[in-house]
């Protein structure tokens, strides 16, 4: 069982308004789980205890409590934490595993040796050496090296070798009949903040790479052909994913606000058009935000 200096740690760096969310006993599970899953990957990278119960505290769903802790990937946030604090040797051990992600990113954006040089080199810069270290904004919710290749995505696309952003009225999903102004003015007053914020948590139960694939196409403007040669797969199959993600936000979104926030039926035809209306501007709001 960890220390308790551990368990406080952990509580500590949490929201207080999620801290009672979590009990002793699931923190103590969680903090048992990291200890074992990280030492057995990293051996040679040694982690101080309260260390990584902030580093992980800061990275959990806290409004989720412990259930939402199932499914980290805590033998990464072990390396980052590890990476992020300098710790001898993390780098090398990055640059080992992931290494080969970084490479395989760069490939498929098809860039020349000497720019996909200069990609490399301001991606781990941004990941590692800039002073927000991108590194820590892995949440531990996806695989690393996922999170890695949208990393470096998303570099070669800041510095300048993209086109204009997606002109958002392409859709390739039919469209319900527009709401009228009046009708759309009320329902955004009345549901606006509640329509954002269960977007929000939708987006964030997607698996990450389709949060990548969404925030590529209504954020950067990648195009279908150019989505598929960075998920190396066809472009039929890009398209399909695309419209599968944006409908899985799409319901998640309406059923928490038919569930959780109580929103009456003779409401919930016109939020279904509401959200259908808004959803790509919504994501390209939501995701230019929210970290690769």
């Amino acid at each position: 069982m960890p220390p308790a200096s551990e368990v406080a740690a952990f509580v500590a760096a949490l929201p207080p308004e999620h801290r009672d969310r979590w009990d002793h006993a699931s923190i103590d599970a969680l903090l048992a789980r990291a200890r074992a899953e990280g030492h057995a990957q990293w051996p040679a990278l040694p982690l101080d205890a309260e260390r990584l119960a902030t580093w992980l505290a800061e990275r959990v769903d806290a409004p989720a409590g412990p259930a939402g802790a199932a499914s980290l990937q805590l033998a990464s946030l072990w390396l980052t934490c590890a990476c992020a604090h300098g710790v001898p040797g993390a780098m090398e051990a990055f640059a080992r595993q992931h290494g080969p992600d970084v490479d395989g990113a760069l490939r498929r954006l098809g860039l020349s040796e000497a720019a996909a040089a200069d990609v490399r080199q301001a991606a781990l810069d941004k990941l590692f050496v800039d002073g927000r270290q991108k590194i820590r904004g892995y949440n531990g919710r996806g695989a690393l090296g996922g999170w890695v290749r949208a990393v470096v995505v998303r570099q070669a696309i800041s510095m300048g070798r993209r086109r204009a952003p997606l002109d958002l009225a392409r859709d390739e999903l039919p469209q319900l009949p527009a709401l009228a102004d009046p009708e759309r003015e009320l329902l955004g007053a009345r549901y606006g903040p509640r329509l954002r914020e269960a977007l929000q948590r939708a987006l964030l139960d997607l698996p990450a790479e389709d949060r990548n694939l969404l925030r590529f196409r209504f954020v950067d403007g990648l195009t279908l052909d150019e989505l598929a040669r960075v998920f190396d797969v066809h472009r039929a199959t890009v398209a399909r994913r695309l419209a599968r993600a944006r409908a899985q936000v799409r319901q998640a979104a309406l059923e928490r606000l038919r569930v959780e926030f109580a929103v009456g039926v003779a409401d919930a035809a016109s939020l279904v058009r509401l959200v259908r209306s808004q959803l790509d501007l919504s994501l390209s709001g939501l995701l230019a935000g929210d970290e690769a």
